[in-house]
């Protein structure tokens, strides 16, 4: 009974355009976890043996009319998945089996404003090994300052500090609360989690961080950010939030150094 309660509480939605290798993966991931939820495959364009992966994973699986892009895929994804707390589980990604535990933990401790995000430390797999990067460094620096000595963030001010500096939550790792009406602006491409991550840090709600390492997030060259740092428009995203944080000298000097460390990398 607290196990039907809870899934209504909670889903994960794995929303697929094109079919991973890396997709078996990461639903069995989810069906391991020690806490029962939803799971969810959302897709517009379904692939040969996507349904019988869904009944192999005890997944519900939906299938949208058109792909119009990743922003359209992730609101409808939400939507369909008519839970409280959401969790966009990204084909690539592995997520430990006490994930969704640690999260629903966390929630129990709250006493003040309710988060409208909450999200896990992470881990970068880059060829199957764990990848070390200087734009990893960049958000363990600014989480690390700005969460010191504690688990949430409640003042504007201090949210919209956290996102000015770049995107340093891993939007993979993050469950929403659909008390906020999540939704993500179409206009962008790659950069819709961090445009999301400005727009709720203008609210009343609260971000929640737990600092414990609970997934593992690939890197690849047939990622959309991989392709999206290829072609550029990655770097006009960037120019793009840094312009409507900071006065344009100091937006073109931030979108300057990520494009650096960009080439680092």
């Amino acid at each position: 009974m607290r196990q039907n309660k809870f899934k209504f509480y909670h889903s994960f939605v794995v929303p697929t355009v094109n079919k991973s290798p890396y997709l078996e993966n990461c639903l069995k991931s989810l069906k391991n976890q020690k806490i029962n939820s939803n799971i969810v495959i959302t897709t517009a364009k379904p692939f040969n043996g996507i349904k019988k992966l869904a009944k192999k994973y005890n997944a519900k699986l939906i299938i949208f009319k058109k792909h119009k892009n990743i922003a359209n895929d992730w609101n409808r994804a939400i939507k369909f998945s008519k839970s409280k707390f959401v969790t966009i589980a990204h084909q690539d990604d592995i997520y430990d089996k006490y994930y969704l535990y640690e999260i629903m933990k966390m929630l129990k401790k709250i006493k003040k404003k309710y988060p409208s995000i909450i999200f896990t430390d992470y881990y970068e797999l880059k060829n199957n090994d764990r990848n070390y990067s200087v734009k990893i460094l960049i958000k363990k620096i600014l989480l690390s300052f700005f969460f010191f000595g504690k688990n949430s963030i409640y003042k504007k001010g201090t949210k919209k500090r956290m996102v000015s500096f770049g995107s340093p939550i891993p939007c993979p790792s993050v469950t929403f609360n659909n008390l906020y009406k999540i939704k993500f602006s179409e206009k962008f491409w790659i950069n819709i989690d961090w445009n999301l991550w400005v727009k709720l840090s203008e609210n009343n709600s609260s971000f929640l961080y737990i600092k414990k390492k609970l997934l593992f997030h690939r890197i690849h060259n047939q990622s959309e950010t991989s392709k999206a740092f290829k072609n550029g428009k990655r770097i006009k995203e960037d120019l793009i939030i840094f312009k409507k944080l900071w006065p344009k000298p100091i937006a073109y000097f931030l979108s300057f150094i990520y494009k650096l460390s960009y080439k680092i990398n």
